[in-house]
């Protein structure tokens, strides 16, 4: 079965790449433009990558089964025994 949640190291490098890739995009626009202009740019990519992340856990809210209450049994399940 396909794990669907990842561990937290996985999400502690995702997250340590999208720093580097913003502080990558302040530097280098730092370097050619004016700092302002730089910061700029940076929250401009900070902002959309929090788009798309609000934009993928729809998407996933959308595509995981829907499970209703009928569908789930109690582990302990003394009560009720189909079998008898």
């Amino acid at each position: 079965m396909h794990q669907l949640v990842s561990t937290g190291v996985d999400s502690a490098r995702r997250w340590w790449i999208r720093v580097a890739a913003i502080g990558a995009v302040f530097f280098a626009a730092q370097a050619t433009l004016s700092a302002r202009l730089a910061l700029f740019a940076s929250l401009a990519l900070f902002a959309l990558s929090i788009a798309i992340f609000a934009a993928f856990l729809s998407w996933m809210r959308r595509a995981a089964p829907e499970t209703s209450s009928q569908n789930l049994r109690p582990i302990n399940d003394d009560d009720h025994n189909p079998g008898d």
